[in-house]
């Protein structure tokens, strides 16, 4: 089952605007369940109300990685750091930072805040895919 980013306040969740097109793409029906996460390490099991949220059933069982790993790496070029964020996410790297070397590439800088908002995507969408419960950081 899919599971979809909220904010959560007592026992209610509301959806983001992004979450609320997949919802719907996704033919999701109001009274259906979903499986809830808000990015900070919790999941819960949810009921649909409406389609911008809904009430909160029962948490749900974590997959806690063993160790927090925060990624080092050298700003490669677009696909390469794309690719390794999206794994790396998978695999339950809870920080990635980039650095400059020798091989680095230079543009990092000038375009960080369009490059940092692609690798916040990036990250949420591995993390619905694998069933994460926490976000990454980039740092």
């Amino acid at each position: 089952m899919p599971q979809y980013l909220a904010k959560i306040e007592n026992n209610f969740f509301t959806l983001t605007n992004d979450e609320q097109h997949h919802i719907k793409v996704a033919r999701v029906k109001i009274g259906e369940q979903l499986n809830i996460f808000d990015g900070f390490g919790n999941q819960w099991l949810g009921g649909l109300e409406s389609k911008e949220g809904g009430k909160l059933l029962k948490p749900l069982p974590l997959k806690v990685p063993p160790k927090n790993i925060t990624l080092y790496f050298s700003a490669i070029a677009r696909q390469g750091a794309e690719e390794l964020i999206t794994l790396c996410t998978q695999a339950g790297v809870s920080a990635f930072c980039p650095v400059f070397s020798k091989y680095s590439d230079a543009d990092l800088l000038k375009k960080w805040n369009t490059k940092k908002e692609r690798w916040e995507q990036l990250v949420l969408a591995s993390c619905k895919q694998c069933q994460t419960a926490k976000l990454p950081k980039i740092l």
